[in-house]
């Protein structure tokens, strides 16, 4: 190239340079707030009166971890756990989907501008369900004690046929040591409380029956003769798992304590009782006259809680006994042998028939209930009405289909619930907006319990033809990334 060529062509470059630069800026001035105000939530969108869209987030989660993301069936890259940010208001269609397990969905979720839509406990189901044999044997029954990590198995009516199962630790042990006490036959099933290891057995005798008093720990079973405390069958009795040595018995319409290591009784603590409870050093007693009060462990009054002057019927119905459970001083509830549920929430009484049994969940403070045919969630937490005074708790029915349902649990971290409705154990999925969401699981025979904890994340059952104890895998094993 000559020295003339180069010099016509210098005056180029520094044109074709200045064009290059003045593009850059003029991106960068327009890139640049773009990509600020889409951290901020904000996207361009030409044909809106200001041309800005606040957006939402969406943030999911699964149980298996790794999940393909669809939505409105675009496929994202990121995988769960992920938040997608920058999503327009309204509604979109989501699947989350893994290898080897059903896929979540489709399903229609809502996003808000300025607000994040949380999924965050997705359980993925494996396509093929993985049940365990645990032991060989053929039982009758399995009796859950909630809270502990103890089943007892019944093979027949006799003491000898229980059986302790701890799923922890895969160990077991026989109930009572070989010998005459196993010959002897139970007069009731065993009476147990949650998060509690002793057990209360009456057995059969000539002579009467024999009271004992059993603590399941270790491997092996630790048996006191408690018959002298009972010289006649109470209607109820109960204990706080905190204070085992010491437990309260209803007969006669009155409440009397029973210290088991002095092996003494204090008796008629309260009269004119029908139902109790006992949390810590506090007696909780239910009275003929509708109410209730809180008593200390000597039968002294704390406090009466609230009383219902009677006029007509009584509140609490004219016959049934209740069992009282007391989360704090001030939230007690209260459920009747004939399924009342009533719900003291101070200012608030909240009464429900049909009822046969609750599970809490602590930490989001939340009430699982569950009458014959539905399943419903009781929201625990004060709720402000806006002008300082609170709602009372509502009681939210989110499956209405049921046949039987026996039993239910939380199942993953409150996300789901477990239900064992006439034999058949089903995995419920509910969401705000949509129908709930029922996955069949397996079948027992119905009336014959199951159990189920986070803490294992397995349900444990009785083998519907063999009668054998078995396990189900509900939430996957533990992996990284994956908490319980």
């Amino acid at each position: 190239m000559t020295r003339t060529t180069a010099v016509r062509l210098r005056p180029t470059m520094l044109r074709l340079r200045k064009v290059v630069f003045y593009l850059f800026v003029t991106a960068y001035l327009v890139a640049c707030p773009l990509t600020i105000l889409y951290a901020f939530g904000y996207v361009f969108r030409p044909g809106t009166e200001q041309g800005m869209l606040k957006t939402g987030v969406l943030s999911l989660a699964t149980a298996p971890p790794g999940a393909a993301i669809y939505v409105n069936g675009r496929r994202y890259t990121k995988r769960t756990p992920a938040v997608l940010q920058g999503l327009r208001p309204g509604a979109y269609r989501l699947k989350l989907a893994v290898k080897h397990h059903e896929p979540w969905g489709p399903r229609m979720v809502s996003i808000e501008a300025e607000k994040a839509t949380v999924l965050d406990r997705v359980l993925l189901l494996p396509r093929r369900l993985r049940h365990a044999p645990l032991l060989p044997d053929a039982f009758d029954t399995l009796l859950p004690i909630p809270e502990t990590h103890v089943l007892l198995l019944m093979k027949g009516p006799k003491l000898a046929d229980l059986v302790v199962y701890d799923w922890d630790s895969a160990e077991r042990w026989p109930f009572v040591p070989p010998g005459p006490l196993g010959e002897e036959r139970l007069a009731s099933p065993p009476i147990v409380t949650r998060g509690s290891p002793f057990v209360l057995v009456r057995v059969k005798r000539p002579d009467g029956e024999r009271v004992l008093w059993a603590e399941l720990r270790n491997g092996e079973t630790r048996l006191t003769d408690l018959t002298r405390l009972f010289p006649a069958r109470p209607l109820a009795v109960a204990w706080d798992p905190r204070a085992p040595e010491r437990l309260f018995s209803l007969k006669d319409s009155a409440v009397n304590r029973l210290e088991v290591s002095a092996m003494t009784i204090s008796p008629r603590l309260a009269g004119r009782v029908r139902g109790f409870g006992v949390s810590g050093q506090t007696l909780y007693v239910l009275t003929e006259h509708d109410t209730l009060q809180r008593l200390d462990v000597e039968g002294r009054l704390l406090e009466t809680v609230f009383g219902i002057p009677r006029v007509g019927e009584p509140f609490f119905g004219a016959k049934s006994l209740f069992r009282l459970t007391a989360l704090t001083d001030e939230r007690i509830l209260l459920l009747g042998e004939r399924g009342e549920f009533v719900a003291v929430w101070r200012p608030f009484r909240l009464v429900e028939d049909g009822v046969r049994g609750f599970e809490l969940d602590a930490r989001r403070q939340r009430l699982l209930v569950w009458r014959r045919d539905r399943v419903g969630i009781m929201d625990l937490a004060p709720a402000d009405a806006g002008n300082g005074s609170l709602h009372p708790p509502e009681l939210r029915w989110v499956f209405e289909e049921g046949r039987d349902i026996e039993q239910a649990f939380w199942v993953h971290d409150g996300s789901q619930a477990l239900l064992q409705d006439n034999g058949v154990v089903t995995l419920l999925e509910w969401e705000p907006d949509g129908e709930p969401v029922v996955h069949e699981l397996l079948r027992v025979k119905p009336g014959r319990p199951v159990s189920y904890t986070d803490e294992s994340g397995r349900l444990y059952y009785l083998d519907r033809a063999t009668g054998r104890l078995s396990a189900l895998d509900i939430l996957p094993r533990r992996e990284p990334g994956f908490l319980r």
